[in-house]
Parts: C-alpha cells; sequence; structure tokens
C-alpha cells in the first residue's frame, strides 16, 4: 500500500492548523533511519507503514527520538521491546491491530485505532448560479456523469444510456469527454444516429427531450458532479488512465468503475471494499450495472457508504493530529 497520500494529507492538515510548524515528508524510506534522525533532528518523527522493524529498533534506542508510528496496511511490525519506550504511540488501522500491539508490549494507553488515514479530497468548486440554473432545466431528471470516457469507451457508454433510458426513460446522460474526445464531432456522430444531443459549447440548454448533454471540458467538474446521481469514471475500460473518485464520493455521486484503476487504484480498492462503488467487470456488464446503480436507492446506498467511508478518514486524520499537538504540546490559534 502506498502510504504517501495519506501522509501529504496529514501534513497538510497540520501545517493548516499550525502555520509556524515545520513539516518536513519524504517518501522514501532511508536506508540508514539513524543517519537520517541524526542529521534531521526532528522534535517528533512520523512513520508510516511499512518500514523495516530492525533498523528502527536500532535508530530509537541511539538517538532518543520522539515517535509515532502510523499503520495504514494492517500489517503490524512494532519495534523491538526495548525501543517501544520511545513510542509515543501506535496508530493502528483497525481494533484487530490495536490489540496485536498490546500483545507485543505497547501499553494500552499507547495503543490507537484510529482507522486509516486517508487524503481528504476537496469537492471541486463550481459556480453556484450556473447550477441553478441548470438545475431548473433538467427539472429532477435522473442524471448520470460519464466523467472523461475515452474514445473507445463510448460504444459501452451509449450501451448504457440505452439501458438507462429503458429503465427510466427521462434519464439524461451528461457527457464529459476526454482528451481523445472532439466534442463536436461527437456531437455530429451521435445525432447521425439518432439521439437528441445538447452541446454546452454551442450555448445549448438541455431541454426534456435532450438525451444526452455534451459538456464543455473547460467547465469545472465540480458542477457535473454536482448534477448527477451516478458517475461513471472514464478509463476504466480503456487505457486506466482513470479520474479521481475523491470528488465524486465527496459531492454524493454514486460511483461506477470498469478494472482499470490507475493511480487510484487504492481509492478504488477502499470504495469496493466498503462497498461505496460499482465494480463492473466488462464493457457488457455496464448497461445492467448502470441501469441498476440508477435507482434512487440504490444509487444513494453507495453513495452514502463513500460519504462514511470518507469520513471515518477525516476522523483518522483528527485523531492522529490530536495526537500529534498532545506530542508537541501545540495549541490551536483562536
Amino acid at each position: 500500500m502506498d502510504s504517501a497520500p495519506a501522509a501529504h494529507s496529514l501534513a497538510a492538515h497540520l501545517e493548516t492548523r499550525h502555520p509556524d510548524l515545520i513539516v518536513q515528508v519524504t517518501t522514501v524510506p532511508p536506508q540508514n533511519p539513524e543517519q537520517f534522525l541524526r542529521e534531521m533532528r526532528p522534535n517528533l518523527c512520523l512513520w508510516f507503514s511499512p518500514y523495516k522493524s530492525g533498523p528502527l529498533t536500532r535508530a530509537l534506542q541511539l538517538t532518543n527520538c520522539k515517535t509515532i508510528l502510523v499503520n495504514e496496511d494492517g500489517t503490524l511490525d512494532l519495534p523491538g521491546r526495548a525501543a517501544l519506550r520511545f513510542l509515543l504511540a501506535v496508530c493502528c488501522d483497525s481494533h484487530v491491530s490495536a490489540l496485536a500491539a498490546q500483545k507485543r508490549g505497547m501499553p494500552v494507553a499507547r495503543c490507537h485505532a484510529t482507522g486509516p488515514v486517508s487524503v481528504l479530497p476537496d469537492p471541486p468548486a463550481c459556480n453556484e448560479a450556473e447550477l441553478e440554473d441548470l438545475t431548473d432545466q433538467i427539472m429532477a431528471r435522473p442524471v448520470w456523469l460519464a466523467l472523461m470516457p475515452e474514445a473507445a469507451e463510448m460504444p459501452a457508454v451509449l450501451a448504457a444510456h440505452k439501458a438507462a433510458l429503458q429503465a427510466t426513460h427521462r434519464s439524461l446522460l451528461i457527457l464529459y469527454p476526454g482528451a481523445d474526445i472532439d466534442g463536436d464531432s461527437l456531437q455530429r456522430d451521435l445525432k447521425a444516429e439518432g439521439w437528441h444531443v445538447g452541446n454546452q459549447m454551442d450555448f445549448d440548454n438541455p431541454s426534456m427531450i435532450t438525451e444526452i448533454y455534451i459538456a464543455d471540458p473547460e467547465t469545472p467538474i465540480g458542477l457535473w458532479l454536482r448534477l448527477a446521481s451516478v458517475t461513471f469514471l472514464g478509463g476504466s475500460f480503456g487505457s486506466g488512465a482513470g479520474c479521481d473518485p475523491g470528488g465524486a464520493a465527496a459531492l454524493g455521486s454514486a460511483l461506477v468503475s470498469g478494472p482499470k484503476a490507475g493511480k487510484y487504484a487504492e481509492t478504488l480498492k477502499s470504495l469496493r471494499n466498503a462497498r461505496a462503488l460499482r465494480w463492473v467487470e466488462t464493457e457488457e456488464d455496464l448497461p445492467k450495472a448502470l441501469a441498476d446503480v440508477l435507482l434512487p436507492q440504490h444509487a444513494a446506498a453507495l453513495a452514502g457508504a463513500a460519504w462514511q467511508m470518507i469520513t471515518q478518514g477525516a476522523e483518522a486524520t483528527q485523531a492522529v493530529t490530536a495526537i500529534v499537538e498532545d506530542a508537541l504540546d501545540l495549541k490551536v490559534a483562536s
């Protein structure tokens, strides 16, 4: 598991709360922890898993550095007992890991089941007036968003929309094209196939007969994520370049993804494990999955689970932050 995003997220949160605090993040584990600690001379060191307990044990004994371990991946590898006294706390991803730390000699008071620290996504911004206008024009129609689909994925996206229209004849597909799709050419092709198409770049507004609305790629994504109850992550059947699922999850849009997760693999894995995402193995399965997720109760369940996961990650970040602040006797300016 890559702990770098969680480490950067925690560092940013600490710096926001304490502007005078100097926080340095290194995402490359030092080959020689002792030398690293002697050179950096930190007041407090946070080690995110995975790490090698042997070198860390020696480093803590020789440098007396106050340390907090953050266990992110469920694999608990504590330093030797002689070095445990230098550990101010062990922040575990689960109660199981916290109990394991206690059995290895960590005092109960210094074992914290904080949960996994998550990157806290900032909801993408949008123009509120534009959002209000589009909401009025759409008039409570079921809306789903194909977010940056690639050209090769378009047949699957259109097949999914046909299934959506059969299930709910008023459904509207918003297409936010990927980099290899030209909006004007796409509009011509869709009209030739018989679709009722609107194009934001032509200053069209979605009408009651609009079946597909092509978004201007220059428009902030946050606008469309707020309008769509369901978001399909483009690229997940294609190159695997992937779209960041955090914004959709933070804004309550239920997520649908193919099997190619790219650089967001860890986030999507967590969402899938939390049953906060509809995972679709093949393009042929997308129409049925999309029609199912568009049902209000199913979309709400997925979006709610995703929001709960994000909230838990935020709570973990707050918990670790409180432990750091206590260790350094930091006070938040009022």
